[in-house]
């Protein structure tokens, strides 16, 4: 793996050390008995940075690859790299939405697509992930983000498992699953850009 696409593995664990701590707090927060409208915040919050660090990690991913296809002035094909550049340069500044189709279309403009690398089981109860229900559940995921950021009801997606009369609600194990999630499809897909741009 090149030192750049290494180094945006390594930011996004430095990044999934917040979502984390959020959890940590969660645990350290429990006191009596009923709802605990503090820790559902805390979960709010560690989704909200998970799929934070899920979209800088494919950015910087892209400008890491973009990094090692230059091709230097005077060079053939420099032109064409500056061309490749300025349309991957302008894909990055509207990357806003990190959902399966966005992500993998900017990863796809630098030629690296790893859809095939996403396959992983994930424990507690066994989940046996391929592409089109890593695709699936990043989706969910994003629509959760989008629903927190945007002060609307939670939505009725199989990746939360809380309700109340009010509707969705996240629960702890819900972040925990988005935490687990998320560290391994961006394992798998650190490992996938290692052959291609070593």
């Amino acid at each position: 793996m090149s030192a750049a696409t290494e180094a945006a593995h390594i930011a996004f664990s430095d990044a999934m050390s917040d979502p984390h701590n959020l959890i940590s707090m969660h645990e350290h927060s429990r006191i009596g008995k009923g709802r605990r409208h503090r820790e559902t915040t805390l979960n709010r919050a560690a989704v909200v940075l998970c799929v934070a660090a899920w979209q800088a990690y494919v950015g910087d991913t892209v400008k890491a690859i973009l990094d090692d296809l230059a091709i230097s002035a005077g060079q053939p094909g420099h032109a064409e790299y500056q061309v490749l550049k300025g349309l991957v340069s302008g894909s990055l500044g509207r990357f806003n939405t990190p959902n399966a189709y966005n992500s993998r279309g900017l990863l796809n403009s630098v030629g690296f697509d790893p859809r095939s690398s996403w396959s992983f089981t994930l424990s507690g109860p066994n989940r046996v992930y391929g592409a089109a229900s890593v695709e699936k559940e990043l989706d969910e995921w994003l629509a959760v983000r989008h629903a927190i950021a945007h002060g609307s009801d939670l939505p009725h997606k199989p990746v939360l498992t809380g309700w109340t009369k009010a509707g969705a609600t996240i629960r702890k194990r819900d972040t925990e699953r988005c935490i687990d999630f998320f560290e391994h499809v961006v394992g798998t897909t650190a490992a996938a850009a290692y052959s291609p741009f070593p």
